[in-house]
């Protein structure tokens, strides 16, 4: 079985490509959890290419994790960094 490796990823260099809103409850919730026992599961990103605004990685799961990580004035995230291909060409 392949071990999963961890990255302190730069937030500022993941970009949220979909971003979601969810309810003040649910996120204050995440902010408390987090703050009270720290990340229990990190988020995924996908790298590809440098973009000009500094960005190097598109967020595949964890947006309420990044910004609960930026309330509590974190700049770093734990992040499982995966490989997606990237097709060009016509979608089937």
């Amino acid at each position: 079985m392949k071990r999963k490796v961890l990255h302190d990823v730069q937030i500022s260099e993941i970009r949220i490509a979909n971003p979601r809103i969810r309810s003040k409850v649910r996120f204050q919730a995440i902010v408390n959890s987090i703050e009270a026992v720290g990340l229990k599961k990190p988020i995924t990103v996908s790298r590809r290419q440098l973009d000009h605004d500094g960005t190097q990685y598109d967020l595949v799961c964890g947006q309420g994790r990044i910004e609960a990580f930026l309330i509590l004035g974190q700049t770093t995230i734990p992040a499982t960094v995966i490989e997606v291909a990237r097709e060009l060409g016509d979608a089937a």
